[in-house]
């Protein structure tokens, strides 16, 4: 059921509930009522979450990136974006992107540098070979000492024998 549905249903017997117990001389009558009134009102209220939905997943749907399938890089595609005069940059992002990796022969080298392929995108292509560097973090713990507190006495205070204080004030 839709929400519109569920709104007509609940609001339908809640009104009718509500109409017999406010009609006393015709509950029936008051039944009937309230259960029109309250299917409508239920219904309308329905209709509008089921738009708002609506609308919600329009705009997710539209939100969402479409995903274009990138065909793998080969060697022969590398030479025609350099001899198209695409930067060394936007080839080597490219390559990047791409995820694949080339082990690159003497004679490939060559060939990509009579290509006018430069030694920087040359260097990006020969280090995918070698993968993605995973640095593992080793975490190391100093160990931690807990000692109790030191336990602070007072001084002892010896007294032989009677205590005699002298002061002095001055009243105005």
């Amino acid at each position: 059921m839709n929400h519109t549905e569920r709104g007509a249903l609940a609001g339908g017997g809640l009104g009718a509930v509500a109409g017999a117990m406010i009609d006393r001389k015709d509950p029936v009558r008051g039944a009937a009522i309230g259960g029109l009134a309250g299917t409508a009102l239920g219904a309308a209220a329905g209709s509008a979450a089921d738009e708002q939905e609506r609308q919600f997943q329009t705009a997710a749907a539209a939100a969402t990136p479409i995903a274009t399938p990138v065909s793998p890089l080969s060697l022969e595609d590398v030479a025609d974006l350099a001899r198209r005069g695409v930067s060394d940059d936007v080839i080597r992002t490219q390559i990047r992107q791409s995820g694949v990796r080339f082990h690159l022969t003497p004679s490939q080298i060559a060939w990509l540098h009579e290509q006018g392929v430069s030694d920087f995108v040359i260097q990006e292509m020969q280090r995918t070979a070698a993968g993605p560097v995973h640095t593992h973090v080793r975490h190391v713990y100093e160990p931690v000492y807990v000692l109790p507190p030191p336990v602070c006495r007072p001084f002892p205070i010896y007294r032989f024998g009677p205590s005699v204080g002298f002061g002095f004030s001055v009243w105005r």
